[in-house]
């Protein structure tokens, strides 16, 4: 990521599991990308940001968020796209509950990446197993499709 000069987009799929965790392939990655990070110039940090529900601020030197292997977060032109699938069944109040209350762990990734200061390419796919993941996913490639010939077409 921190080595691209160039417009980048990418699609997350992630699946939240019992308890609002991410499934076991998932759960690295959105660790990663919701770790504290701290800017080295200012005092401003992603969970400050987070908490606020924003993206990050900068400051005069930029502001770049800085990971251990040193990837600079918010200076790259980089689109993200996020496809949430989880599964009311799966929750105990099954009767009352819908696709935004079974897919915490891409809503968790979803906002750690515009916090991050990456670029939401489109609003995120909620795909519920319980309705059927066709009926969110199928309508949500149409418009990602189209994003994405909008933002990278010549």
């Amino acid at each position: 990521l921190a080595s691209t000069t160039k417009p980048a987009c990418f699609l997350y799929v992630a699946q939240t599991v019992e308890n609002d965790a991410p499934a076991e392939e998932a759960g690295k990655a959105i660790r990663h990308y919701t770790k504290p990070r701290s800017c080295k110039f200012c005092s401003n940090t992603t969970a400050a940001a987070a908490a606020k529900n924003q993206h990050y601020e900068r400051c005069g030197a930029g502001c770049p968020y800085v990971d251990e292997e040193g990837a600079q977060f918010g200076a790259l032109d980089v689109a993200y796209a996020v496809v949430c699938i989880g599964d009311t069944n799966l929750l105990l109040d099954r009767q009352t509950t819908t696709a935004k209350d079974c897919n915490a762990a891409g809503q968790k990734l979803d906002k750690a990446l515009g916090v991050l200061g990456g670029t939401c390419l489109i609003e995120r796919c909620e795909a519920n197993e319980a309705e059927g993941l066709e009926l969110a996913i199928d309508p949500w490639t149409e418009r990602f499709a189209a994003a994405l010939k909008a933002k990278y077409a010549s």
